[in-house]
């Protein structure tokens, strides 16, 4: 399908990335994801308006959440993503490391078939896009990262 790219092993903090030609299922929902959505013009008294409707999963509409990672030598976010789609990393796969100990500590839960669509700031659509997002990733430190999931699908 894309490009699957597994997110800090241990030994090595590079991305690895695998090409798969392999038909996959998709996820609940992510056929629904609006992928070539491109940054709506909002006026000055919109990011507010934008946020309440961002948080309604129930009427279809796209959910979005933070989250923050603290992350130090040799720990691992624990995530396989997809990049096919150039702007965003689909979550596959929740690994051990920090996603999955941010799911048993907070009620907020990071799903499959979520995706990362800002990391620190950096989001796929902007001046250095995935490459960007990736080493942001890759560094130590605190990873603050803008999750976005399908409407209707909570955990």
């Amino acid at each position: 399908m894309g490009n699957v790219s597994v997110c800090c092993s241990p030994a090595d903090t590079s991305l690895e990335q695998k090409e798969s030609h392999a038909p996959k299922e998709k996820g609940p929902g992510v056929a629904d994801f609006p992928l070539n959505a491109g940054a709506p013009d909002l006026g000055p008294s919109a990011p507010a308006a934008v946020a309440g409707a961002l948080q309604k999963s129930q009427d279809g509409a796209t959910k979005e959440f933070m989250i923050e990672l603290q992350k130090g030598e040799l720990m691992k976010i624990g995530v396989d993503v997809d990049t096919s789609d150039g702007k965003s990393f689909l979550i596959e796969k929740i690994n051990e490391g920090l996603v999955q100990n941010w799911n048993l500590n907070n009620a907020e839960k990071v799903m499959e078939y979520d995706r990362i669509v800002e990391v620190n700031g950096f989001d796929g659509l902007s001046h250095g896009g995935l490459d960007k997002m990736v080493q942001e990733c890759q560094r130590n430190g605190v990873l603050r990262m803008k999750i976005a999931r399908p409407g209707g699908y909570a955990p």
